[in-house]
Formats: C-alpha cells, sequence, structure tokens
C-alpha cells in the first residue's frame, strides 16, 4: 500500500513527457481557460500622463508666486476634455481647465489642483477668474505614462487560469486573442447495479441515487474542463470495457470511475484494465476515506490515456477529486495547486494511526487566527457532513490523538 505522498510523485512522473495541444481563442472566450504562453504588457499604462481628476492644470510659472506665500487668482478661458484633441496652448497660459483622464499638454504645467481647493471669483461665457486655496505638491493628481505597468512588463505567466478580472487588463492592452492550452476532455462512469439516477422519484429497497456522478461532473466543469458523464454501468466487466474504449475513441483524455475498486466479489476495474494492457500505476493507499483509490494509465492509438478509480461512497469520491485528481490536472494544465491554512483545532480529534485522514471541516477566522472545527471520526458515506463543510482538514496519522489547539494542515473546497 502507498503512502499519500508516494502517490502524487507516482502521477507527478506519470506526466512528466504529457502534453497538451494549445490553441487561440478570442478573449471573449478565454475565461477560465489556462494560458500555454506568458503574456507581456504591448504598451505603457497609463499610455501618457493625464489627470487624476477634474480641476485646473498648474503651470510652472507659477511656482515662484507660490514661494512668495502668495495666492495667485488666475484667468481660465482654455478647458481640456478625455477623448478630445489637445487645443493649441497659449505660451502666456498659467492654468488649464482639466477633465478626468484629459492628457497633460506639455511638461511645462506640474500639479492638477481639485476644483474644490479653489474659489471662481467671476464667471462669464468665455472665461473665470478664479483663486486657488492651496499649493498643490509637484506632481500632484497627475497619472504618468508607465507608472502603473511598463511595455514588455509580464502580465500573466503561463499556467495562469485565466480569471473574469483579467479580462479587463489584457482588453485594456488591446490584446484580443490568447494562447491557452486545450481544455481536458474528461469523461465519468459510475458502476453498481444499485445505482440509479440522482433524479428518481421513488426508490426501492435496493435502490441507491448516483450522487457523486452529479458532483464530479460539476466541479470539474466548475474548473474549466469538457466533461462527459457516461451515466451508471451495471457491475459488468464487459461493459466497463467497452464504455472505456469508446470513450478513448471518442478524444477523452482521461476517465474517472466510481465504485468497483476494493476487493470485493463485483470490483473489475483493476483486473478488466490489467485486461487491456493498462499500467496499474498504484492501487490502495494510505488514506481514509479513500484507501481502495486506483490510478492507471494505457497507450490507446498513440496517445497516453489516464483512468482513476475512485471508491463510490461520497467522501471516498470527495477526497479523491480533491486530493488525487485536482493535483493530476493541475499539472498537467501548468496550474499551481493552492497552498494550505495552518488552524488551530477547536476540539481533540481522533484519527486512524498511520493512515492520513481528510475530514469535512467549518474553517474560520478569530482575532487573525484561524480555527478548525473537525468532527469526530464518521462514516465515508455521511451525508450531513457536506451540510456546513467549507474545507478539509488534514490528519498526518503521525499519532492516533490529535488535542485541541493543535494546528492542522487545512485546504479550502
Amino acid at each position: 500500500m502507498h503512502k499519500y505522498e508516494d502517490c502524487l510523485n507516482i502521477i507527478s512522473e506519470c506526466l512528466t513527457s504529457v502534453s497538451l495541444d494549445t490553441e487561440t481563442v478570442g478573449l471573449e472566450y478565454a475565461a477560465n481557460r489556462v494560458l500555454a504562453t506568458d503574456i507581456h504588457a504591448t504598451e505603457d499604462h497609463p499610455r501618457f500622463d493625464h489627470s487624476a481628476m477634474d480641476g485646473y492644470l498648474i503651470h510652472r510659472s507659477l511656482l515662484t508666486q507660490f514661494r512668495d506665500g502668495k495666492n495667485p487668482i488666475l484667468t481660465i478661458s482654455e478647458s481640456l476634455v478625455a477623448g478630445e484633441e489637445i487645443p493649441e496652448i497659449k505660451e502666456e497660459l498659467q492654468a488649464i481647465e482639466i477633465m478626468t483622464g484629459a492628457k497633460i499638454p506639455s511638461d511645462a504645467f506640474w500639479a492638477v489642483i481639485r476644483l474644490e481647493n479653489t474659489t471662481t471669483i467671476e464667471q462669464n461665457a468665455d472665461a473665470k477668474r478664479i483663486c486657488l486655496n492651496s499649493i498643490p505638491n509637484d506632481g500632484e493628481n497627475i497619472r504618468r505614462q508607465g507608472e502603473d505597468i511598463k511595455l514588455g512588463q509580464l502580465l500573466l505567466p503561463r499556467g495562469t487560469k485565466i480569471e473574469f478580472h483579467h479580462l479587463m487588463v489584457l482588453a485594456n492592452m488591446g490584446i484580443d486573442q490568447v494562447e491557452v492550452l486545450r481544455k481536458v476532455q474528461l469523461a465519468i462512469v459510475s458502476t453498481g447495479k444499485e445505482l440509479v439516477s440522482y433524479a428518481t422519484k421513488n426508490l426501492n429497497e435496493t435502490q441507491i441515487r448516483n450522487a457523486t456522478g452529479i458532483y464530479l461532473e460539476a466541479y470539474l466543469r466548475g474548473q474549466g474542463h469538457d466533461v462527459k458523464n457516461l451515466g451508471i454501468v451495471r457491475d459488468d466487466p464487459t461493459l466497463y470495457r467497452n464504455l472505456l474504449l469508446n470513450a478513448f475513441d471518442s478524444g477523452q483524455d482521461l476517465l474517472i470511475s466510481t465504485g468497483a475498486v476494493s476487493m470485493g466479489k463485483y470490483d473489475f476495474v483493476k483486473e478488466t484494465l490489467l485486461g487491456l494492457g493498462a499500467q496499474i500505476h498504484f492501487h490502495k493507499c494510505s488514506i481514509h476515506p479513500g484507501k481502495p483509490i486506483l490510478f492507471a494509465s494505457l497507450n490507446y492509438r498513440g496517445r497516453e490515456r489516464f483512468i482513476f478509480g475512485i471508491p463510490g461512497n461520497l467522501a471516498a469520491s470527495a477526497v479523491g477529486l480533491r486530493f488525487f485528481l485536482i493535483p493530476f490536472l493541475n499539472q498537467l494544465t501548468y496550474c499551481k495547486s493552492p497552498e494550505p491554512v495552518y488552524a488551530e483545532l477547536l476540539h481533540d480529534v481522533k484519527v486512524s494511526l498511520g493512515f492520513r485522514s481528510f475530514f469535512c471541516a467549518e474553517l474560520s477566522q478569530s482575532d487573525g487566527v484561524w480555527k478548525v472545527s473537525a468532527p469526530k471520526r464518521r462514516s465515508a458515506a455521511s451525508l450531513s457532513q457536506f451540510l456546513k463543510t467549507n474545507a478539509w482538514a488534514v490528519f498526518s496519522g503521525n499519532e492516533e490523538f490529535v488535542p485541541k489547539g493543535q494546528k492542522v494542515e487545512v485546504f479550502r473546497l
């Protein structure tokens, strides 16, 4: 039986020579896709010096008056508006009305004073006279070219999952297409003659609704992958074999099956895979729940395909997804795996010695300190544990009793 760390290393080694093809997509379709290349700034931002607010652009010639303690009275006859051509600026002008975003016409102007820091003395249709009530600092309320982003600056590295807020930056740079990894093609199949669709209303005493299939499908689709739910296959190795080959014939990179990976009479997944010539990289891991988890690969039609066999009960399926499948997919798509937080236990916990245990947990923060509540040992088939959970608490299994107040690894859902 493998340790959890060994299983992750095996997964990593299996992916060292595997890479996804890339494709170019329009920016409007780029959200949740993974960048295949670095993206650099195509221009400075801001592209030019401009006003950060509505006010008056002050000429450097007024510095002398400010130093002499005078509050000059100025005549305003010109204005600058964002998006309009800059008019010819008369040399004798000492101040110009300026609107937010308007370009600064020359270095001779050194600051923008806020409207509220001036007093209008008189005004007519052609001009107005104002008094400055304060002395602006050099460069005040002026956004300088490139002060935010420099031309050529790395914006997003390869492997970044493009979020919605990234689109604003890329669009502002005039980037209308990006090169991304093609989506991973995933297929899900649930095994077990006791399973019926989750939409089934009236069950007999031998039936169970298939809850894990919809969970895996929704979670993985939400991660940006293409997911095909193949439904339920009865406990028949031939049906399972045919379904697996059909999935790979249709271009799937990975098959995820739930159930039939333990040691019972109807646990046929491992033997079926061996019969196809698949390589079983590991079967059974010293974890709880989910010990019978299986990972295999099959070279099929010149391409390496992968299979995860996950136990069918609820918590084991969730653990298999979060702590095996997600690391696999993150490496395949160059994405970083999320780091844990370390939180204080709010109560004692007893775990299985020698097994890494994953508990549904409630993570909270109090006075800047992370706290976690993990239920006492519960069945892997428990349904109620998923109602309030927002995290996974992870226990190494090096000690059977973990006391209140000890810090433990916690991963957000």
